[in-house]
């Protein structure tokens, strides 16, 4: 494990940067960037994004909590697995390396995925979740989300990756929003992001499944959860779920759509504080 101090800069997202480093786990190399002091707050992004999406959060967060945005497999500065990985078996085995004493785990959609299947695996790690538009295991798309990904196939063949890419982005940014409605470097941000994890090109059909909503009893840690009012509804369901089986939960709608913590720093910097205190109730 290494760290190497980065100058405070502002980036694309508007937050600042931290100390990055390194650790080996499972299945290769996770990176992350850190910030402030006192109770361990994990970050982990969604599919469409990476560490940096939880730059504006930190800076809410790192006068009082130890911040530490990962990088999962094949996005930022991670390694990509050519075999079977499990980003949640890997996200504990960091919490592991960097003696992480009851940490909050936080995840937006595929990060909100990751965190919540190392809790049902590892209930006595976590002090609290925060998921945010999270997905879950067992879940089946809807035909609307199907029709909507399928189009992007259609892209990709007819006008080709690039256009495809910006299609994709367009979709889980603004999803039917005009595009003003978002911040011009915000959409920088997400277009910068998803390219550089495209290039990667992780085979995500490695990444190892589990049936998270089968198991939600099994989180018994205080969780709070969001979805995005202008999200697909899939999330909308999904968070219902969530909120229905995990035992010590509580559910907010979000004036944001599937990049909630781009969108709302702060509601979720307000989350966050919210399972700090109730973890220290629970535990």
């Amino acid at each position: 494990m290494s760290n190497v101090d980065i100058p405070n800069e502002v980036d694309l997202t508007g937050g600042k940067r931290g100390v990055v480093g390194r650790v080996d786990v499972p299945g290769g190399e996770l990176a992350y960037e850190e910030r402030g002091s006192g109770l361990p707050v994990v970050f982990v992004h969604s599919a469409g994004a990476d560490r940096g999406m939880w730059r504006p959060t930190i800076g809410l967060l790192h006068d009082r909590y130890r911040c530490i945005a990962v990088d999962l497999f094949g996005f930022g500065d991670s390694s990509v697995p050519t075999s079977r990985f499990s980003d949640f078996r890997a996200l504990l085995a960091l919490c592991a390396s960097l003696r992480l004493e009851k940490p909050i785990l936080a995840g937006n959609s595929l990060g909100g995925l990751t965190v919540l299947n190392a809790a049902i695996i590892e209930p006595t790690v976590p002090a609290g979740l925060v998921l945010l538009a999270a997905f879950a295991g067992g879940w089946t798309y809807s035909a609307e989300l199907v029709e909507a990904t399928t189009k992007l196939r259609t892209i990709a063949a007819d006008q080709g990756a690039d256009e495809a890419l910006e299609a994709e982005i367009d979709l889980w940014l603004y999803n039917g929003r005009d595009p003003s409605a978002i911040a011009p470097e915000t959409r920088s941000y997400v277009r910068s992001a998803r390219r550089n994890s495209a290039e990667k090109n992780i085979d995500h059909t490695l990444r190892e499944p589990m049936e998270s909503l089968s198991m939600l009893d099994r989180v018994s840690v205080p969780t709070a959860i969001a979805i995005g009012e202008h999200d697909f509804d899939d999330f909308t369901q999904i968070g219902r779920l969530l909120q229905a089986g995990i035992r010590d939960s509580t559910l907010m709608t979000v004036a944001a759509g599937h990049f909630i913590p781009l969108e709302a720093p702060d509601v979720v910097a307000e989350m966050i504080d919210d399972v700090a205190a109730r973890a220290t109730l629970h535990g």
